[in-house]
């Protein structure tokens, strides 16, 4: 005669446990998780703009003409100080173009001339044109330029050289470190870290 196997499930005072341990689990490592996860973001943000700078550099000396690195939010002209207080902020989005037309007056530094091809299939040697777009930072985050020059674009000669020598400054909520990038005359970043006021940062500036 076949017996049926006895089933025991889990007494009240076990479940009990068992959940008591499960949250005790979930208070430790939960914020310990989040802090890995934006610590992550964090270098990958960092990387995506040590990257720019390098790309930005290595153009200008390969195709021997100025390219400059600026904030932009619609992905083909950097944003104009004079009327957009948001200029500066970094963390909207960047682009990098060929600055080859300077003999039209209306033409600056930092700015995409009105004549250039962008929207052409082939840049021509005597257009400025967009290299690349970056759609910027992820929500919270924030990246400043502060030093000698402009701080809303970057221009590199065919030499290499930068006309800015300052320092950008990149925060990522909830994150235990500001990251620096210096951009000396030479136009090669640096990466350094400098610990804020307090563990973390719990928002940005």
């Amino acid at each position: 005669m076949n017996r049926k196997a006895q089933q025991r499930g889990f007494t009240l005072i076990e479940l009990m446990i068992a959940l008591a341990v499960l949250s005790t689990l979930m208070v430790v490592g939960l914020p310990a998780f989040q802090t890995f996860v934006q610590n992550n973001r964090q270098i990958s943000e960092h990387n995506s703009v040590v990257m720019s700078l390098l790309s930005a550099r290595s153009e200008a000396v390969r195709a021997n003409v100025p390219v400059v690195m600026c904030t932009s939010n619609n992905g083909s002209s950097c944003r104009d100080c004079a009327t957009d207080l948001g200029c500066a902020n970094w963390e909207d989005g960047w682009i990098l173009f060929t600055d080859v037309v300077r003999t039209n007056p209306t033409t600056e530094e930092g700015v995409v001339n009105a004549t250039a091809g962008t929207n052409a299939e082939v840049c021509e040697s005597d257009e400025d044109c967009v290299l690349a777009i970056y759609d910027g930072l992820g929500a919270g985050s924030t990246l400043r330029l502060a030093g000698a020059g402009s701080n809303n674009a970057i221009a590199y000669n065919a030499t290499g050289a930068s006309d800015v020598s300052g320092t950008f400054t990149m925060c990522v909520p909830k994150t235990t470190v500001y990251k620096k990038l210096v951009i000396t005359s030479t136009g090669r970043p640096k990466t350094e870290e400098a610990s804020p006021s307090g563990p973390k940062v719990l928002s940005c500036p």
